[in-house]
């Protein structure tokens, strides 16, 4: 069985040596019932060798870092002051990220790592994801609960229901308020055309297209908050939601 997470290119391998490994084993047979030399045939069983060890140990790589995303997750919730563990961490989760897992247990304990880094944007996407697999999968529907209640990150839970991040926020938790949507995407537009856009105002323009699903112009929001503030603490999250909704 294919592991969870395996890329297409180590899927495309693995598949084509076993059907080297097969034609290979029939030819064998035949040249044994011919009472061929069979010797000639030996050295061409490297080829499967080599094309299924690649994602053999791809698997392996996959097995591990779900562990160890496991156990530094576990570490941050009791010392999330560990800024070692914190950078391991989100290096490890952007590995993950870019692995398209598909099992709702997988998608699942990703969402898990994303809530713990405090990515309530990428966390609600992979709980989405668990539930379009599997709408009776109980922990998504409880996190997802859990996830709502939550404002965007460095944002004060009491600001105003006018306010662009709770706006977002809505649409997020909300998908078929298009109201809320239209809302937004005048806001944003509006921003957009305005020429003072400050780092955490820009901040939030990337957060609004990415829930309205305009990847294009989230990405040049991001580009430009990393013009203005190439040290804004949220650029690495941001990235690495943009990877994951690409």
């Amino acid at each position: 069985m294919i592991a969870d997470g395996l890329k297409t290119h180590f899927t495309i391998m693995l598949y084509s040596g076993l059907a080297t490994l097969a034609v290979l084993l029939f030819l064998l047979i035949l040249r044994a019932v011919r009472r061929e030399k069979l010797g000639a045939l030996l050295p061409f069983f490297a080829i499967p060798v080599v094309l299924m060890g690649f994602p053999f140990l791809e698997t392996i790589k996959i097995s591990g870092d779900g562990v160890e995303l496991k156990k530094l997750a576990q570490q941050l919730e009791q010392e999330p002051e560990n800024a070692e563990a914190r950078a391991e961490f989100e290096e490890l989760l952007l590995v993950m990220d870019s692995r398209p897992y598909q099992k709702p247990g997988n998608l699942f304990e990703l969402a898990k790592a994303h809530a713990v880094a405090g990515d309530t944007g990428a966390a609600l996407g992979y709980v989405e994801k668990v539930l379009e697999a599997d709408q009776g999968f109980g922990p998504a529907h409880e996190l997802k609960a859990e996830l709502s209640t939550r404002s965007l990150p460095h944002e004060p839970a009491e600001r105003p229901p006018g306010d662009l991040g709770r706006l977002i926020e809505r649409v997020r938790v909300s998908s078929g308020d298009m109201a809320a949507k239209e809302e937004l995407h005048a806001r944003l537009e509006e921003l957009e055309a305005g020429d003072q856009q400050d780092t955490e105002t820009l901040h939030l323009m990337v957060e609004g297209w990415v829930a309205l699903e305009e990847l294009e112009r989230a990405r040049h929001s991001l580009e430009l908050l990393r013009e203005k503030g190439p040290e804004h603490p949220e650029i690495p999250r941001l990235m690495r939601r943009l990877r994951f909704t690409r």
